[in-house]
């Protein structure tokens, strides 16, 4: 039973919508995490038995294009440089958008450490 209900919790804390959305962009576990009030591991165990990292990836390759992923490295470096608690507040929408930013950033963690910033609107 605690098994079932573990994997309940995983499913209800990250969607399978949401995890899809940040493997596509290739979005950090621990960025996801943070996002979404879990551990990195649970977000990167939401992504991986979801499906929704290979599902991501043969889209990628579909289009000819691949996800780019910044090592474990530049994960510290970045989660050290960032103040993501603002995060959690966002709206759908907003958190879309941000998405779509971090998309954009290539794989560099300069690029991911910009689209991470708070927004001056975001208060």
């Amino acid at each position: 039973m605690e098994d079932e209900a573990d994997l309940l919790a995983g499913v209800l804390l990250v969607q399978r919508d949401a995890a899809l959305a940040c493997a596509r962009v290739g979005l950090p576990h621990a960025v996801g995490a943070v996002r979404f009030g879990v551990s990195a591991d649970l977000m990167r165990w939401r992504t991986d038995h979801s499906g929704a990292t290979k599902q991501a990836g043969a889209a990628a390759r579909r289009r000819g294009r691949s996800i780019q992923r910044i090592s474990a490295a530049h994960v510290t470096d970045l989660m050290a440089r960032c103040d993501l608690t603002w995060l959690p507040d966002l709206t759908a929408a907003e958190w879309r958008t941000v998405l779509a930013a971090c998309g954009q950033a290539g794989g560099s963690v300069e690029q991911f450490i910009q689209c991470l910033t708070r927004p001056l609107s975001a208060g």
